[in-house]
C-alpha cells in the first residue's frame, strides 16, 4: 500500500519456494502473513506444512514435538526419532512378524511400550506433588528445591490455600513441582477448597513426595497420608531442628529447607524415580498417544 514497512530478507530456495526473514515478534510476522494473504496467498499452519513435506508420520510428529522440547536432552531424544530410530524399530518388528517370528517381534514391541511412559513426558514436564499435614515445611522445601522463593511461607496452619506450581530442570529433565495445602479436616471454607484442589492434583501426579515434620510427633493423619501414597518419596523435613523421637515414624530422606540438607539428594531421587532408565543415544522411544495405541494394537494382533 505504498507504506513504509519492515525491511525484509527474501531468499529464493527454488522456482516455487521462498523464505522471508523478518524482525522477531508476533506483530511483524502477522503483518507479513496478512499482506501475503491479501495478495492471494493461502496461509497453511506450520504443522500441516510439515505433514505435507514429510512422508513418514513419525518424522512429522518428531518435528512437531521438537518445537515443544524444553531441554537439549529432550531435543536429542526427539532428534533420534526424527532421524529414524523409532521407524527402524517398528519396521524390524513388522518384518519379524511377517517372517513368522512372533516372539522376536513381541520382544521389540514390549521394549518400546515399556518406555512409553517416559516418551509421553518428552513434551510435558514430570508432575511432582509435595503433600503432608499443615506446617510440615512443604512450601519451604519447594522454595529450596527451586532455589528461589516461589511459595509464601508462614507458620500459621493453612497458609497454602491453593496449588502452587513451578517449573525447573534437573539433569536435563523438565520437572513441575507443586506445593499443596496441608491435608487435614477443616471447617474453613477456603482451606477446604484448597485441600480439595490438593487431592485433585495428587491424582494427576507422576510422583508424590510425602513431607513429614521430624520436630512433631507421628500422627494418625501422617499414617493415613502415607497409606494413600505407598509409592511416594518419604521426606523427613526440619532435620536441622530438635527431633522428636517416634518409633512409629518411617524412614525417609532427611532434609532441611533452612540449611539445604538433603535438597540435592531429593532432586536426584525425584529424577531417579521419574526416569529410572534413561534411553541411550539412538534408542527408539514412543512419544505420542497415537504411536502407543497403534503399537498396542499391533501387539494384540501378534498374540491373537
Amino acid at each position: 500500500n505504498n507504506e513504509l514497512g519492515e525491511e525484509l530478507v527474501v531468499c529464493r530456495r527454488g522456482d516455487e519456494q521462498f523464505e522471508i526473514h523478518c524482525h522477531g515478534g508476533d506483530a511483524a510476522s502477522a503483518a507479513i502473513l496478512h499482506g501475503l494473504e491479501r495478495d492471494g496467498c493461502m496461509i497453511v499452519p506450520w504443522t500441516e506444512w510439515i505433514a505435507a513435506d514429510e512422508a513418514d508420520p513419525i518424522a512429522v510428529e518428531a518435528q512437531i514435538a521438537l518445537a515443544a522440547a524444553r531441554t537439549t536432552r529432550i531435543a536429542a531424544i526427539l532428534l533420534d526419532q526424527q532421524a529414524g530410530a523409532l521407524r527402524r524399530a517398528i519396521d524390524e518388528a513388522s518384518r519379524l512378524a511377517e517372517a513368522g517370528d512372533r516372539i522376536a517381534a513381541l520382544t521389540i514391541v514390549d521394549r518400546l511400550l515399556a518406555r512409553a511412559a517416559l516418551g509421553l513426558r518428552l513434551t510435558a514436564p514430570f508432575r511432582v506433588v509435595f503433600c503432608g499435614r499443615p506446617n510440615v515445611g512443604k512450601s519451604s522445601l519447594l522454595n529450596a528445591a527451586l532455589g528461589y522463593r516461589r511459595a509464601v511461607v508462614f507458620d500459621q496452619p493453612g497458609t497454602t490455600r491453593d496449588v502452587v506450581t513451578a517449573a525447573t530442570v534437573v539433569d536435563g529433565w523438565p520437572i513441575e513441582l507443586s506445593d499443596t495445602a496441608g491435608l487435614r479436616a477443616s471447617d474453613d471454607e477456603l482451606e477446604t477448597a484448597g485441600i480439595a484442589a490438593a487431592r485433585n492434583r495428587l491424582t494427576e501426579a507422576d510422583l508424590v513426595v510425602v513431607v513429614i515434620d521430624v520436630t512433631a510427633t507421628w500422627t494418625d493423619d501422617d499414617a493415613a497420608i502415607l497409606a494413600e501414597h505407598p509409592e511416594a518419596i518419604v521426606v523427613l523435613n526440619k532435620s536441622d531442628a530438635t527431633e522428636v523421637f517416634d518409633a512409629a515414624r518411617p524412614a525417609g530422606l532427611r532434609t532441611s529447607a533452612v540449611t539445604g540438607l538433603g535438597i540435592d539428594e531429593l532432586l536426584k531421587t525425584i529424577v531417579a524415580r521419574s526416569v529410572p532408565q534413561p534411553p541411550s543415544p539412538g534408542e527408539a522411544v514412543l512419544f505420542t498417544d497415537r504411536q502407543v495405541q497403534q503399537l498396542r494394537e499391533f501387539r494384540a494382533s501378534l498374540l491373537a
